[in-house]
């Protein structure tokens, strides 16, 4: 179809006006080519948040401080609303973790 259009923009148009046809043609390949970039920078976003995870994580291990206040002192959020990937992220730091599987409900 798009084809059908350049030909009939070339016999029927002025030359600014098949330009802006031509480039309004190809938005739908370039928002194609955002979304890819897009993704890929969510991708590597995922990625750094879960180093930066895997650091804090090695951090409050070593921390010797009263668990009440460092319980509230913890709360970050990357992948959550409110904050309870650093309070799970501390709890794991003094309970340990095996198989590195985790269940949340509500």
């Amino acid at each position: 179809m798009s084809n059908i259009i350049k030909k009939i923009g070339k016999i029927f148009l002025p030359m600014p006006w098949q330009l802006i046809i031509a480039d309004f043609i190809r938005i739908p390949k370039r928002l194609n080519y955002l979304q890819m970039d897009l993704e890929r920078g969510l991708n590597d976003l995922q990625r750094l948040a879960g180093l930066i995870l895997q650091q804090k994580y090695e951090s409050m291990v070593t921390e010797n401080q009263d668990p009440r206040l460092m319980i509230n002192k913890s709360e970050f959020k990357i992948y959550s609303q409110n904050g309870e990937d650093g309070i799970l992220l501390y709890i794991f730091s003094k309970i340990g973790t095996r198989n590195r599987r985790f269940v949340e409900f509500g």
